[in-house]
């Protein structure tokens, strides 16, 4: 599921607009003029598929789903869910040997995605043919820190089973830039 929202809007400051329409001199300059300008994406969490990392059972090299545990629920997480466990590990085992797995393929969703990239600029005539802009962007903006999927391996020990350790690769910590443009 994934919403993405791009909003660009004049503020409604300075002559002809709903706020301070009367405004003269200086202060006009100052509060007109304004945009907002943005990108939201907000995405639910990507899907994936519960493993193992002992292929005994089956003996070979090759991967394997867990057996589900009839009764028990996949995000049933003692103390809530968490980077440190995100989903029930105990709601899976190790199948019968020279048997494959029961559980489906992309059955546990990872955390979801929010991100907010913002701008706001102004621009000043300076002459007929002159403007000057100035332009604060800011990337990442609510600073949501995006995690990446977790361990997948049901049977990885306590320590790593169903456990968050990285960001998502494409997404950094928010990130501010000023900028200033001459037009001429």
């Amino acid at each position: 599921l994934q919403r993405t929202e791009v909003r660009e809007a004049e503020e409604p400051f300075g002559k002809g607009q709903k706020f301070l329409p009367d405004v003269k001199g200086v202060v006009r300059h100052i509060v007109e003029g304004w945009q907002f300008t943005g990108v939201t994406l907000l995405e639910s969490g990507l899907p994936f598929t519960p493993s193992l990392a002992n292929t005994a059972s089956i003996n070979s090299d090759i991967g394997t789903r867990p057996d589900i545990v009839d009764g028990t629920g996949f995000y049933d997480v003692p103390g809530g869910r968490s980077r440190d466990l995100w989903f029930n590990t105990s709601a899976f085992r190790i199948p019968a040997p020279y048997k494959f797995g029961n559980s489906g393929l992309t059955i546990l969703r990872s955390p979801n995605f929010m991100n907010a990239d913002w701008a706001l600029t102004k621009t000043f005539p300076l002459s007929e043919n002159k403007k000057l802009q100035f332009r604060w962007e800011t990337f990442n903006t609510w600073n949501r820190t995006n995690l990446n999927r977790p361990n997948t391996q049901v049977d990885a020990g306590p320590a790593n089973a169903g456990r968050i350790t990285s960001l998502l690769p494409t997404t950094a910590m928010r990130q501010m830039q000023l900028a200033l443009r001459l037009e001429f």
